[in-house]
């Protein structure tokens, strides 16, 4: 239990990143646009009458990898569990117009939405700290799950879970006991 809460800690660098969506999946470069993307309000809103927000260029966006896939990911699924990184601008703006600091991901649904992957995530080593390869592989919490996972995010400080993979794997390959739960800040 002990290195998966170190794993969670390393994975929360992205509180401040920006996410959001659009209806069609655009096309991404294989490097980001020299302009950098604006987050706009859309014309949808959420259950509390908030307008959405999404990106004025989702063009802009390069394509996102390795290490910054699994941050964007974290990133998307804060906002909902169905969503992973597709792109990422270092220079994308906020609604004010100014950069946002760790810049900022395209978001897009995953192809299994909210449920889990078929291919479990694993711990790996990441310098000093411990984290998950596939992120995007973790599916909503399951109401069932949501006490346990509110516990053990909350043992490492001020987490909330974001994630459920009832096969979650350790270090060595071997499935945790009970799943796993990815941990994000709560902001």
């Amino acid at each position: 239990m002990k290195q998966f809460s170190k794993v969670i800690v390393s994975l929360m660098v992205l509180a401040l990143a920006g996410c959001a969506m659009v209806p069609v999946q655009p096309g991404m470069g294989d490097k980001e646009d020299d302009k950098a993307p604006r987050l706009v309000n859309s014309e949808k809103k959420d259950e509390q009458g908030r307008f959405l927000p999404t990106w004025d260029r989702p063009g802009a966006f390069g394509k996102v990898t390795g290490n910054l896939k699994s941050l964007g990911d974290i990133a998307c699924m804060r906002a909902r569990a169905d969503l992973e990184s597709v792109g990422y601008h270092s220079k994308a703006e906020g609604m004010d117009g100014k950069a946002m600091p760790g810049g900022g991901f395209f978001c897009w649904t995953k192809a299994n939405g909210e449920k889990q992957d078929a291919n479990a995530p694993q711990l790996v080593r990441d310098g000093n700290a411990l984290a998950w390869d596939r992120p995007a592989a973790f599916g909503a919490v399951p109401d069932a799950e949501k006490a346990r996972g509110a516990k053990v995010c909350s043992s490492i400080g001020n987490f909330l879970a974001i994630g459920y993979h009832s096969g979650s794997r350790d270090l060595t390959g071997k499935p945790i006991v009970g799943g796993g739960f990815l941990c994000a800040a709560k902001i």
